[in-house]
C-alpha cells in the first residue's frame, strides 16, 4: 500500500481519499478482528468503493486514448504542412 498511494493519480481519488487506502483498510480489519456478520455490514460498503474506482479508471482510460487521437491528428496536420 505504502508504494501505490503515492503512485495513485488524484483523478482516481474519491472525495480526496485514496480508494485503495480504504479498501485495504476495510479488508485488512475484516480478516483481523471482524466477525463474518460485521464483515458482510461493510461488503456494500467496499463494494460501492470498488465500483467507482473501476469507473474512475474506465474513464481516465478513456480521455487518455482521446487526448492520444487528438494529438495525432494535430501532429500528422502539422507534419503534412
Amino acid at each position: 500500500m505504502d508504494i501505490a498511494k503515492p503512485a495513485l493519480p488524484e483523478s482516481l481519488l474519491i472525495s480526496g481519499h485514496n480508494p485503495l487506502g480504504l479498501l485495504h483498510s476495510a479488508l485488512s480489519e475484516g480478516v483481523h478482528a471482524l466477525s463474518d456478520h460485521e464483515c458482510l455490514e461493510i461488503a456494500g460498503s467496499v463494494r460501492t468503493i470498488l465500483n467507482e474506482l473501476s469507473d474512475r479508471i474506465a474513464q481516465a482510460l478513456k480521455d487518455e486514448a482521446e487526448l492520444q487521437a487528438a494529438l495525432g491528428t494535430l501532429l500528422n496536420r502539422s507534419s503534412k504542412s
